[in-house]
């Protein structure tokens, strides 16, 4: 009964539904964020910056001691030397060697390098010795005879360093200079237009610092922007090419004896197949060049 009596009374009672339970209160959202403008004067600024780097990077382990054209030598592999004291250059092409702009045959440039570097010197003395990739082994063998036979000590084979990262493909700054007028007048004109169209860049140009490479790399982005890009990007890279990027050479310095280590190729060999025994050297190593007979 009291079973009854206690259901009864339940049954009774209002029923209330279950309520779900109530949503967590909403986050407030940001504001939508406007895009930023792409700065396209930073962002040429920024593609100089690399091709900067590396050529103060190049002219702090290389220097620019020899004057030389390095596109007809052979590129240097491994790890060659600096330049770090300026050398008469003999400039060696096939069928034409050259010291100071004036030709001739072996002994008469031998005699040469005596006449400049001084008898009582020769002996101790270094000479440069630039020789075109596809020079005849033998031209290059009489040479060298001939500088041994005027009592020459040494000679710093010349090699050419890459530069690709450094440079400007058909440039037309160095076509330019290079092409028909006045190279000095063209220059002042160059000059004049980059210090009209932004003078921040013009003046870095212009200094005569020591440090004027690493004062470029340092400040070339923020003047371009100073003048917000009227000197186009690819209008100072193209300046900074043709004037600013040495011809970067390092060397393999040999001590000329006929007692020494022999380098050697063929008489149909090219200076480019010997080229590989000569950076294989050890610096200042003793040296022979000759023809092989087989």
């Amino acid at each position: 009964m009291r079973r009854a009596l206690v259901l009864a009374a339940l049954a009774g009672c209002p029923h209330t539904p279950a309520q779900p339970a109530p949503p967590p209160p909403s986050i407030a959202q940001p504001p939508p964020t406007t895009p930023q403008a792409r700065d396209a004067c930073a962002d040429d600024a920024a593609r100089l910056q690399p091709m900067l780097d590396a050529n103060v990077a190049l002219f702090q382990k290389w220097g620019d001691k020899l004057d030389v054209d390095p596109d007809p030598l052979v590129p240097a592999t491994g790890e060659l030397e600096p330049v770090t004291d300026r050398v008469p250059i003999v400039v060696v092409a096939p069928h034409k060697i050259s010291l100071l702009g004036r030709t001739g045959p072996a002994r008469a440039i031998a005699s040469r390098v005596r006449s400049l570097v001084g008898k009582d010197a020769m002996a101790s003395a270094a000479v440069a010795l630039a020789i075109a990739r596809d020079t005849p082994w033998s031209e290059v063998v009489d040479l060298v005879h001939a500088l041994t036979g005027e009592g020459l000590g040494r000679v710093k084979v010349v090699f050419a360093v890459d530069r690709s990262a450094v440079r400007v493909p058909n440039n037309p700054i160095v076509a330019q200079l290079h092409g028909r007028g006045d190279p000095i007048e063209i220059a002042q004109n160059i000059g004049r237009d980059l210090g009209e169209k932004c003078p921040a860049i013009a003046e870095l140009f212009a200094g005569r610092n020591p440090d004027q490479l690493q004062i470029i790399a340092r400040d070339a982005a923020k003047a371009l922007q100073s003048c917000q890009c009227a000197a186009p990007a690819a209008m100072v890279a193209n300046i900074y090419d043709a004037l600013l990027v040495p011809p970067y050479v390092s060397v393999r310095t040999i001590a000329l004896s006929s007692t020494g280590a022999a380098v050697a190729a063929s008489a149909t060999a090219t200076f480019a197949d010997a080229a590989h025994g000569i950076v294989a050297l050890s610096p200042n190593a003793a040296a022979s060049f000759e023809v092989s007979r087989s």
